[in-house]
This record gives structure tokens, sequence and C-alpha cells, in this order.
């Protein structure tokens, strides 16, 4: 069988090389266009990781500053080991935070959300550390393209 240009010889059937390059060229723009459609949805889904991640990231930071008299941790390690800082528990027995006689470490503060990878917390979607900022507890992902201080960077407070 032939697309175009047959043959003058038709005892043979099959495609012309033209024709065969034709379809080729029609499957790679067909992949190309598939793999545009899809890498949006991959970088959003990321993003919501990253946004999912932060959000416990940052309720622990603020726990571990309730209990250290506002004082965020001076590092993200800090959230799942003793530093040696003294924890302050509230002593009023009325408040959701009370502590009674509880004496230095009051954590871990990231619960055991990260089983699967010890030290995931510390890190986005896309495997890059998160930059954190020990003076005011925020930080922030590198975003997408994997370079701090780009237009796409997520910031947390």
């Amino acid at each position: 069988m032939t697309l175009w240009f047959p043959s003058n010889n038709r005892s043979q059937s099959g495609f012309t090389l033209i024709s065969v390059i034709l379809i080729l060229l029609v499957m790679a723009v067909g992949a190309a266009s598939v793999t545009l459609l899809i890498s949006p949805g991959l970088v959003s889904r990321q993003a919501r990781d990253t946004n999912e991640k932060a959000t416990l990231l940052q309720e622990s930071i603020d726990e571990y500053a309730d209990h250290h008299l506002g004082t965020p941790p001076p590092t993200l390690d800090s959230l799942v080991n003793d530093d040696g800082s003294g924890c302050i528990p509230d002593q009023d027995p009325g408040n959701g935070i009370y502590f009674a006689g509880l004496k230095g470490w009051c954590g871990p503060y990231l619960q055991s959300v990260f089983s699967e990878d010890a030290f995931g917390f510390k890190s986005d979607a896309w495997g890059v550390a998160f930059q954190y900022d020990p003076g005011t507890g925020s930080f922030y992902s590198c975003g997408p393209d994997q370079v701090c201080g780009t237009g796409d960077d997520l910031t947390y407070d």
C-alpha cells in the first residue's frame, strides 16, 4: 500500500520513504504536545506538595517558638532533636499548652509525617533544601527552577 507518491510499478506495496518520515514527524509533534500538557500539572503538584509540607513545618516552628519564649528554633533540625535549649512550658493548667513540671526538651515538634524520610522536612518537593532564617523563623523554597533568589521562590512566614 502506498500513501503518497505511488511508484510506477503497481506490483510493489508498502510505504514510501516520504510517507514514513511524515508519520514519524506527526508522532513526534503529538508526543511533544502531550509533554507540554503534562508538565504544568507536574509543577503545580510539586508546588502543592511543597505548600503542604511548608504548612506542617510552619506549625512546628510556631509551636517551638511558643515553648521557647517566642524564639524560633536555631535550625530546622531543632524541631526533631534536643538542641540543649530549655523549653519553658506554660504553668497555667487551664491553658492548652500546660506541661506540669516539664523541664528542658518539649519536642519533637514534627510528627511522624516525614517518617519515610527522616530529613525530608528540610527540603521542598523538588529536593532542594528550604532556606531558613532562624532570626525570624521564616523560610522559603527555591521553587520549580530550583534556583534561590528568582521570581518563582515560594516564601513562608
